[in-house]
């Protein structure tokens, strides 16, 4: 949650603005023009299409109005020929750009940009400018192009372009400096260009690379135009992260090239700020406790999500993958308990010590995807450490010895203590590949202390199909944000927490705080609308991958007269068309729970068995699949075949690539404003069950 806010409109902004570009501090020199026949980058279709979706959903539009999200709906599959034909002329367009053929007289329009300006806490403004999108298009398409071979030409003292891990590994680099022996003597000073990006001399940019300015070629043309100055300072220690530098060795060695750098900076327009001291990172309980203080204003389902994607541990990525923050014990105590108390606030739930260590693992695990600073700090820094050593070597001029990257040995040490017996992963340069260890132990630990219901729910939750709600962006306008009493419910259900007081259900049966009993009380308000959901969802998909069908088929039923949910209109496959029939069953039911403590999904599984006998006189000139899921989450294995099936049919259909994942997840883009129908269903089975009895523990 940023503290900028955008500059009062006025004379002072403007000037602001203003000396933010100034202009050039020399009269300029400006190299001839290539000539036509100058051999330019030529793309094809495929690469214009990698460079549209490459854009941020949400990106902004710059003077023409045209934002990326228009291009990216108006070449997808759905546009038919018309985005076939569009994607061609697209093409043509920025080969067309990249050949430099376009009328000076144009340039300042399709060039230029939009300019605001935010207010800075500290003072000043920071100038915000949108290019047009489709010279950003060319941007990236260039930037691609040249990005393997500028990296290589640049690195090691310039990591802040087309290098992976680049900020990371100068860090890395520079502790390792300073933490050995043999620099005892040394110093490190580090450097920021002021106003870099703008200062910068148009003729040097030119002179030096012939790209035009501007985002996203922007750090690919300042790191060119900066790179012939540093690579001649013979200081040991010179990284550069765009324009920002770290140079260190022998005091001398290294005022000699201080010397040397500020007035070679000075001839590019460039000047050293001298006013600027770079801060540490403060990433701590009090940040966490004023953003928790915000989003008691916010909806607690986005409140969630933000804490899942960008507050807390998100926020400290750098941090924890370039410092040894597991040292701090008290420190990481401390923040994890406000992390903590923070989502009981949003969510309105009370956790348990277990409870806690569940919903800090990953969604995959069973969680709900708000990591804590003690299970994330070990596996970030390792993955760091390892992915960037080769580079740190280069870094450091160690003329291919391997880096010995400080504290990496100790970090290795704690995390073998913290899961004895586990070995250093094949791909130690992947987070996940670390953190996954120590996610399976903490949920097999969970299940192994938990018996019936417990073990039931542990079991359920660790399915990825379960967590899938969690995956769903809310948005009113989709249907997918939950109020705040779904969310509750919904969390409580996979966490195990308090859900209501025990009560006494209007069938007669004592409710449980778990809620258990509403998911398969027959009196509770809940059992059709949960099922008539789960068929709307079906019938939608179909109908999206251009499958037509019908709900309740008249004229297809059983010997007793009953019908099957659903039926294709066309066939299915080998000529014969798909009948489906969806149930939904407690995993916590007494009829189920014996199953269910045993193998995750087994009540799905067990209730698809039964319709399949069912149905059985269909067999012979239908396809019949049961499409049987839990209310914990669980799909049988026909329901995944059949969603993967879908999916399939909505990739060869010409719709997004990850059909199937949004299908998996219950929002594909037809189908996404019923993405947590089930799980809302199992909400209003809890909340209405109580409200009949109208005694202690109603909810509504």
């Amino acid at each position: 949650m940023s503290e900028d806010v955008i500059a009062p409109s006025g004379s002072d902004t403007l000037a602001a603005l203003q000396s933010k570009h100034p202009s050039p501090s020399r009269p300029l020199c400006f190299p001839a023009e290539p000539g036509l026949d100058c051999p330019t980058l030529s793309m094809k279709v495929e690469d214009v299409v990698l460079a549209i979706n490459s854009f941020h959903n949400g990106s902004a539009a710059g003077l023409d109005g045209i934002r990326p999200a228009h291009l990216k709906e108006l070449i997808s599959g759905s546009a038919g020929d018309g985005g076939v034909r569009l994607l061609e002329a697209l093409t043509k367009l920025c080969n067309f750009l990249l050949g430099g053929k376009l009328n000076p007289l144009v340039c300042p329009y399709l060039y230029g940009a939009t300019l605001c300006a935010l207010k800075k806490k500290e003072g000043g403004v920071r100038p915000i400018a949108v290019g047009c999108t489709l010279r950003r298009l060319v941007a990236k398409l260039g930037c691609r192009a040249v990005r393997g071979e500028m990296a290589s030409y640049l690195q090691p003292h310039q990591v802040g372009f087309g290098t992976r891990l680049g900020c990371e590994a100068a860090i890395h680099a520079v502790r390792a400096f300073a933490l050995d022996p043999a620099n005892s003597g040394c110093v490190i000073v580090k450097l920021d260009v002021k106003n870099a990006f703008n200062s910068l001399e148009r003729d040097v940019l030119l002179n030096e690379v012939g790209a035009q300015q501007g985002d996203p070629l922007g750090p690919l043309t300042f790191s060119l135009a900066i790179h012939k100055v540093i690579t001649e300072l013979k200081s040991p220690l010179n990284v550069w992260y765009l324009d920002d530098g770290t140079i260190g060795g022998k005091p001398d060695e290294v005022e000699q090239d201080l010397l040397i750098l500020l007035p070679r900076l000075r001839d590019l327009g460039l000047e050293v700020n001298t006013s600027k001291f770079p801060e540490a990172l403060r990433v701590g309980r009090d940040l966490l406790q004023l953003a928790g203080e915000r989003l008691k204003e916010i909806s607690p389902h986005i409140a969630l999500v933000l804490m899942q994607k960008c507050f807390a541990v998100p926020k400290m990525t750098y941090l924890l993958r370039t410092s040894p923050v597991w040292q701090f014990p008290d420190e990481i105590t401390s923040f994890d308990d406000t992390i903590k108390a923070t989502i009981e606030a949003v969510v309105n739930v009370s956790l348990s010590d277990d409870q806690w260590r569940q919903a800090a693992l990953p969604v995959r695990h069973g969680g709900i995807g708000v990591r804590r600073v003690q299970d994330v700090s070990l596996p970030a820094f390792l993955a760091s450490a390892h992915g960037v050593a080769d580079l740190v070597a280069d870094i450091l001029s160690l003329n291919g010895d391997k880096a010995s990257i400080p504290f990496v040995a100790d970090a290795l040490r704690e995390w073998l203590a913290l899961n004895p017996g586990a070995h250093v992963p094949e791909n130690p340069k992947f987070q996940r590949a670390w953190d996954d260890v120590g996610c399976k132990d903490t949920l097999n630990g969970l299940i192994g202390n938990a018996v019936g219901t417990e073990r039931a729910r542990l079991l359920a939750v660790s399915q990825s199909e379960s967590g899938a709600w969690l995956h769903a962006l809310p948005s009113p306008q989709l249907g997918t944000l939950l109020d705040s009493d779904s969310l509750r419910v919904s969390v409580a259900l996979r966490l195990g927490c308090k859900v209501c007081e025990p009560h006494i259900c209007i069938c007669g049966t004592m409710v449980g705080a778990d809620g258990h009993h509403a998911l398969s009380c027959r009196r509770c308000a809940g059992r059709h609308p949960r099922h008539h959901a789960l068929n709307d969802i079906v019938q939608r998909a179909l109908r999206s991958a251009g499958i037509p069908s019908v709900l309740e088929p008249p004229g297809l039923s059983r010997t007793d007269g009953k019908r099957p949910d659903g039926l294709t209109l066309v066939p299915w496959e080998r000529g014969r068309c798909l009948v489906w029939d969806a149930t939904c069953v407690s995993t916590f039911a007494a009829s189920h729970i014996s199953r269910t403590v045993r193998a995750a999904g087994a009540a799905a599984e067990s209730q698809a068995g039964v319709k399949r006998q069912k149905y059985a006189p269909l067999g012979a000139g239908y396809i019949f699949l049961p499409f049987a899921v839990e209310t914990a989450g669980c799909w049988g294995a026909d329901a995944k075949d059949m969603v993967r099936d879908i999916g399939r049919r909505l990739r060869q259909k010409g719709e997004d690539p990850r059909s199937e994942s949004f299908l998996r997840w219950f929002k594909s883009r037809d189908d996404h404003e019923r993405a947590l129908g089930t799980q809302r269903r199992e909400e209003c089975n809890v909340g209405m069950t109580p409200a009949g009895t109208g005694g202690p523990g109603a909810i509504h």
